[in-house]
């Protein structure tokens, strides 16, 4: 049975290549994810107008175990566990802008008749924006949020986590990325971003059309 469920909005978009993941971290649980692909908006003519939309999601079990699903129109976007403790939706778009919808149910078991309550009341551990240290092109946004009764990171594991994972993606040494950490009221909807190297702030880049 369905006792809860959490909710979340993800967009981004981008000229050339970025990316974007949110972390839901909790107390172990039987959960569903599920992250469907809303709306795609690609840029008009003169071509070639490129989109690669791709859409991950990552359930770590108790186990260690990672279960990956890729491509956001192919590949099942639903997933099921019975006891998992983090979840990571991915969202990657290139030369477009993409919105996607993540849902996480929680449920209750026979051995965990109610899951912990309040179960919707996330709190944001930390969000970085990762750019190349050289033009401040942003390649990767990474958020962390966690639920009451989980295992926080530290925030220095969390800026670790993002420049890993976009080092991995875009085949870029560590030496050429940096980090920036940034509140989500930052980062507006419909707006491409990219950093300043002189002032280390977030300047608008594009603003796409919503």
């Amino acid at each position: 049975m369905i006792e809860d469920i959490a909710w979340h909005w993800m967009e981004i978009g981008s000229v050339r290549h970025t990316s974007m993941s949110e972390t839901h971290i909790f107390a172990h649980n039987s959960v569903i994810a599920e992250i469907s692909l809303a709306r795609a908006v690609v840029p008009p003519l003169p071509p070639p107008s490129t989109l690669l939309t791709c859409i991950k999601l990552w359930v770590d079990g108790a186990t260690g175990l990672l279960t990956r699903y890729d491509d956001a129109l192919t590949a099942p976007n639903v997933i099921s566990l019975d006891d998992a403790a983090l979840i990571n939706f991915w969202l990657e778009v290139e030369n477009a802008y993409a919105y996607a919808t993540a849902l996480i149910f929680f449920r209750s078991t026979p051995q965990q008749p109610q899951p912990p309550t309040p179960q919707k009341i996330e709190r944001e551990v930390a969000t970085y924006v990762v750019h190349d240290r050289r033009t401040g092109e942003i390649l990767h946004t990474h958020r962390v949020l966690a639920f009451p009764g989980a295992t926080i990171p530290s925030i220095a594991k969390v800026e670790e986590e993002a420049l890993d994972s976009a080092s991995k993606v875009y085949g870029k040494p560590l030496s050429g990325l940096s980090a920036l950490r940034v509140q989500k009221e930052d980062l507006k909807p419909g707006v491409q971003y990219k950093v300043d190297m002189r002032t280390r702030k977030l300047v608008v880049e594009k603003l796409w059309r919503r």
